[in-house]
């Protein structure tokens, strides 16, 4: 063994030191060892006296600490690596004191850190945390297990913010848990976005009256504190002309009617009266009992209310509305039953312009004998092969380039020609034929990707709709599968579209089968986001690849604030979750451009 060149001349200067003047030495250095390899030594050297004081040697020993210095290394490196480190991270001992916090922590706090060591994290605690979670922390990190969860804290200037923390024991030499190492990310862009969008569902922010949700919600809880109102009526209106107006006017000026409309609505809203907004001019109204007025002068005084002239840009603008409305009667049904019935009506409104409202009559019976046909006619159609596959474009909004389409079910009828999928789909779903009927609709548009690429085309991507039945049947991804297997179609070109109401039946069923068919390689996408209640409850537990921002909201988009800060929430939303975005019912170039400004990036239209 000998020095290596660097330490050779010290070692001899500190051996000579040693033996002429008697200085002892202790030094780390490093030799090359008998098989060839590198290795530090610990040298020390003590002078060695004779009876006269006499220095007659030296005596020396080495010690190998080559695995102590690659210890200290590794240490270093890994304390370079967490201070560091863009996420905050702090050290406690067993009593919860910290020891240790890295620069993004301070960063994050806004505390220093000789402010910060000693104390427990009380002293950062926003009060707002339940004491829950604290106790379901305190119960898995002093039993040796990791704990992750959501904590508010409170930054050194008083304001709150959001950490997502993972805390994990470090145990010492002999094994016992010493220190507790926490990981945090800061989500509170996160948590600012879902509050907002929380707030979107159930208020309107241009008029601050009801969302739908919130209407609903309101009204739900109400019938169930005072029983089923049976003279109630529940009313929807829509304001004729709010496009003209806002043409002629500008968006600001279809804002301020809005708004007017809204305070109208809201002057008489007290316990008899419930109000809302539901759409772009579409306006929701539920009138309680009266016994001292008919139904009609209790509809005729809501007219009068909101039909006067309305001053607007200096000009006197003549209000028009379309009113359909549905008495609650019996038997009792849910709110979006009357909703819808109320809906039903004011759509009827629109061609019986010269009645001043129109009531929900109950008048299905036609509707009902068209259901039992097309039900037993949805048989024949799946086994003569009636259906076809419209394929609907996907496009980047930055250059306009085909990225992906929509497979569109259609049913040709031999005898009603086209019949739309908002009529067929849901007698499908009520006769247990969608699972047959999604299985042709995944087959078919497997083959086409393959006869595309036989005709030498370039594939694009597929998107198939999935209903929840075909997830309740449990056996999807084998499906998939077998079908991906029989066609020779590649798992990477199929998209699978769910709406949020999958998330209605939300088991470990559903998220096992959603990580199998990512597993596979396809990619999931919400449809119809912000149009259910489901999206900010299930988001971070089920895993989608693409957010569908609702093509509602996208035609509003111009018109209405709802809609664009709705559309910029989600936007932030899909970003924390590494989702892409697409918005759904683009018509126009404008639109298009608009979203494109505001981050979106993929479109398609209506």
């Amino acid at each position: 063994m000998y020095y290596i060149p660097e330490h050779r001349e010290r070692m001899m200067q500190k051996f000579t030191a040693c033996a002429e003047q008697g200085i002892p030495y202790d030094e780390e250095l490093q030799i090359v060892a008998a098989d060839g390899q590198r290795r530090w030594v610990r040298s020390v050297g003590q002078p060695l006296y004779d009876n006269r004081k006499r220095i007659i040697g030296v005596s020396g020993a080495c010690q190998d600490v080559t695995q102590r210095r690659e210890r200290e290394r590794e240490l270093r490196k890994l304390a370079y690596i967490t201070e560091q480190s863009p996420a905050p991270i702090t050290v406690t001992d067993l009593k919860g004191k910290m020891e240790y916090v890295n620069a993004a922590f301070e960063k994050l706090s806004g505390y220093s850190r000789d402010e910060l060591l000693g104390k427990t994290s009380a002293y950062i605690q926003s009060g707002n945390t339940p004491d829950a979670t604290y106790k379901s922390l305190w119960q898995a990190i002093s039993t040796g297990q990791v704990w992750t969860g959501e904590i508010q804290n409170r930054r050194k200037d008083g304001s709150l913010y959001w950490e997502h923390e993972l805390i994990s024991p470090l145990k010492d030499d002999l094994g016992q848990v010493a220190n507790f190492v926490a990981i945090k990310q800061d989500i509170t862009a996160v948590k600012e976005a879902q509050q907002e969008l929380r707030r979107l569902a159930f208020e309107d922010a241009l008029t601050g009256l009801y969302s739908r949700g919130g209407f609903t919600q309101v009204l739900e809880t109400r019938l169930e504190k005072e029983g089923w109102l049976a003279d109630g009526i529940v009313a929807t209106i829509d304001i004729v002309g709010l496009r003209d107006i806002n043409d002629a006017y500008g968006h600001n000026a279809g804002d301020q009617l809005l708004k007017e409309f809204g305070r109208r609505l809201t002057q008489r809203a007290d316990e008899t009266r419930l109000t809302g907004r539901i759409g772009g001019d579409e306006f929701i109204v539920f009138l309680s009992p009266d016994c001292t007025r008919t139904e009609e002068e209790r509809l005729e005084q809501l007219l009068n209310e909101l039909t006067q002239p309305m001053a607007l840009e200096g000009t006197q603008i003549e209000i028009s509305i379309r009113l359909g409305y549905t008495p609650l009667n019996q038997p009792e049904r849910s709110i979006q039953s009357l909703l819808r019935e109320a809906e039903r009506a004011l759509s009827h409104h629109r061609t019986k312009l010269s009645e001043p409202w129109v009531a929900y009559d109950g008048k299905l019976q036609e509707d009902s004998r068209l259901r039992i046909q097309l039900t037993r006619e949805l048989h024949q159609a799946l086994k003569d092969d009636q259906f076809e596959l419209h394929y609907q474009p996907k496009v980047d909004l930055e250059t306009g380039h085909l990225i992906a389409c929509e497979a569109l079910l259609r049913w040709h009828h031999p005898e009603l020609g086209l019949i739309s999928p908002g009529v067929f789909i849901p007698i499908a779903e009520q006769s247990q034929l969608i699972a047959p009927i999604g299985a042709w609709v995944l087959r078919n548009a497997c083959q086409q990707l393959q006869a595309w690429r036989a005709s030498g085309l370039q594939p694009v991507s597929v998107a198939v709709n999935i209903s929840l039945i075909q997830f309740q049947t449990g056996s999807l991804p084998h499906q998939v599968k077998r079908i991906l297997d029989e066609t020779g179609a590649s798992p990477n070109e199929l998209v699978l579209e769910l709406t949020e109401s999958v998330f209605s039946d939300a088991t470990t069923s559903l998220l096992d089968q959603m990580h199998a068919l990512r597993e596979m390689g396809l990619r999931l996408s919400l449809d119809d986001f912000g149009t259910g209640y489901s999206s900010l409850l299930y988001l971070q537990q089920y895993p989608v690849d693409e957010i569908k921002i609702d093509q509602g909201f996208v035609f509003q988009l111009r018109q209405d604030s709802f809609s664009r800060q709705l559309v910029k929430a989600v936007l932030m939303i899909a970003e924390s979750l590494q989702a892409d975005v697409l918005a759904e019912g683009i018509e126009t170039a404008d639109i298009g451009e608009t979203l494109r400004a505001m981050g979106c990036r993929f479109g398609q239209g209506y």
